[in-house]
């Protein structure tokens, strides 16, 4: 389980993982990631900057708005989880 934060620039909302937490349960050699949010499944591109100084995963024009309403939904954490299911490249937000 990994504790998590919130990412935000403008309008667009993202969960930062930390680079500890990405070397640790993410591949390298994935581009999307699946999160399960609030019981359904969605992609995640990963970008070139994830690896870098950007490690976080952003949400995509297709599901905009999707973690910032879980965000308000449950009170606008501070810090939140992102847990690694059996799939490689799965993961469940939860509070």
């Amino acid at each position: 389980m990994m504790r998590v934060t919130k990412w935000k620039s403008g309008d667009t909302y993202g969960v930062r993982v930390g680079k500890k937490n990405r070397d640790k349960y993410f591949n390298n050699s994935d581009s999307v990631i699946k999160v399960k949010i609030n019981d359904q499944f969605y992609d995640f591109d990963i970008t070139s900057g994830f690896w870098n100084n950007c490690p976080e995963f952003r949400e995509k024009i297709i599901h905009i708005n999707v973690i910032r309403n879980w965000l308000e939904k449950n009170g606008d954490p501070q810090y939140f989880q992102l847990i690694p299911l059996n799939v490689q490249g799965t993961f469940e937000l939860k509070q």
